[in-house]
């Protein structure tokens, strides 16, 4: 993330095809964030949640409803959302720092998805584990 907003691979950049999707999808992050907090921490109506989701994207109202109602019964979703990725981004850093040209994304991803759902800690020590076993294959 740079400045908040999700950075593409040095390749992906250079994709003028992937700007405006990865733009578009941090914003959506961005408008659930605030939709999220607003509920939970403002008190917002559904109804003023979704005013706001939809004068801000361009979500259907249907999908909209959708997304508020989720929002509701799931508090801190968004928030956690947002948390999980950036630990994943986080690790996936490490591990190429770790492991320079060596580096596999297909290998991170397997690391990263073999446990299933995991708390951030132990999701961490998983990756630790997966640096080791790939600097030993060197």
């Amino acid at each position: 993330f740079v400045g908040g907003n999700f950075e593409p691979s040095p390749k992906a950049r250079l994709d003028a095809h992937c700007a405006l999707p990865i733009r578009t999808t941090t914003l959506y992050l961005q408008y659930r964030l605030v939709v999220d907090t607003g509920i939970h921490s403002k008190q917002w109506s559904r109804e003023q949640a979704t005013e706001y989701m939809m004068k801000n994207t361009c979500m259907h109202r249907t999908e909209v409803v959708t997304e508020i109602d989720r929002y509701f019964v799931l508090p801190g979703q968004a928030c956690a959302y947002m948390v999980g990725c950036l630990k994943i981004l986080s690790l996936r850093q490490k591990a190429q720092d770790a492991l320079k040209t060596k580096f596999d994304i297909k290998k991170f991803h397997e690391a990263v998805l073999v446990h299933g759902c995991l708390p951030l800690t132990l999701l961490e020590q998983v990756i630790d584990d997966y640096i080791e076993r790939e600097k030993q294959n060197f």
